[in-house]
């Protein structure tokens, strides 16, 4: 029998984010992997972000090391790993004759979670490291959709009580879109899928914020004028909050994220600079909405110290 390899787990910030060193995930991927394979698996669930530095992976290790975590989209991009069509080529880099060589810019990127315009978003996220810029490295920094949540003020947690809002297929996350484009039309608004702005964690129950993809997006039901009084201070309080962590990739890393209860955003960097990564995705599942007199109880019970699964 195989001994289990040993890895360290450092945290990345108190709230959430840990680097997990000394393990290389292609040692997961055979049988003798499984014990590593649900220990990460447990430590993703709790720290929700999870950094694996300087790993050397192969497009087929990298799609059997996600597949472990969900099943994986059969979409297929046209702009992709050669020999490998499910990792989309995320760069900024143009070939000879200037023409762009994958997805990507680099632009500043607001907070957001990947995809929330469909039906299913995805469950997690994965970034791998292939080439980063000489001079300015961006951070992407992440947030904690539960500690927002936790945070609310009780009345404001009431008010979201039942509500969904329309996670609208409008535009890009680049900051700049949201600084300056105009307001989109309410039928354009209305595009996209429905979501509760309070949802459960499909097998704790542990209820997060889940915020719209936009500053100005329609709440289901009620007028732009309603919504902008529901959505904004949420929205002010996500961007004030410093209760995150962040990461700043070198080659070969590979971060890990849950997309259902994080929100990430990214720095800027110079566009002549070429930053690469590999990124894949696992299937989601439909939010979950969160009964709001539930969420009250569990966040008066987690603020009196009593734990609670998740």
């Amino acid at each position: 029998m195989t001994a289990r390899r040993k890895f360290t787990v450092t945290p990345l910030s108190p709230i959430l984010g840990s680097t997990v060193a000394d393990l290389n995930v292609a040692d997961l991927l055979g049988p003798e992997g499984a014990e590593l394979v649900a220990e990460i698996r447990a430590l993703l669930h709790e720290r929700l972000v999870l950094l694996f530095p300087r790993q050397r992976l192969t497009p087929q290790d990298y799609v059997a090391f996600a597949a472990l975590y969900g099943e994986l989209p059969t979409q297929r991009y046209a702009q992709h790993v050669p020999g490998e069509d499910r990792i989309k080529f995320v760069s900024n880099g143009r070939d000879a004759e200037g023409k762009p060589i994958g997805a990507g810019n680099a632009a500043e990127l607001v907070w957001h979670a990947d995809d929330t315009y469909r039906s299913e978003p995805p469950s997690f996220m994965y970034l791998h490291a292939i080439k980063v810029p000489d001079t300015k490295r961006p951070s992407t920094s992440w947030l904690s959709m539960y500690e927002i949540h936790d945070r609310l003020d009780p009345d404001m947690l009431a008010g979201l009580e039942g509500l969904h809002a329309h996670h609208a297929a409008i535009g890009t996350n680049d900051v700049r879109h949201h600084r300056h484009s105009p307001p989109p039309s309410i039928e354009a608004g209305r595009e996209g899928a429905r979501h509760p702005l309070v949802r459960a964690h499909p097998d704790s129950g542990r209820p997060a914020v889940f915020m719209p993809r936009r500053r100005d997006a329609l709440v289901v039901d009620r007028t732009p004028e309603e919504s902008a009084s529901i959505i904004e201070p949420l929205w002010d309080i996500v961007t004030a909050s410093d209760h995150g962590c962040s990461v700043t990739l070198t080659v070969g890393d590979l971060v890990v994220w849950d997309n259902r209860f994080t929100l990430h955003a990214r720095e800027a960097w110079s566009d002549g600079d070429e930053r690469t990564l590999w990124r894949l995705a696992n299937l989601g599942e439909q939010p979950i909405p969160f009964p709001q007199d539930s969420a009250l109880d569990a966040r008066n019970h987690r603020l009196a110290g009593i734990a609670q699964p998740g």
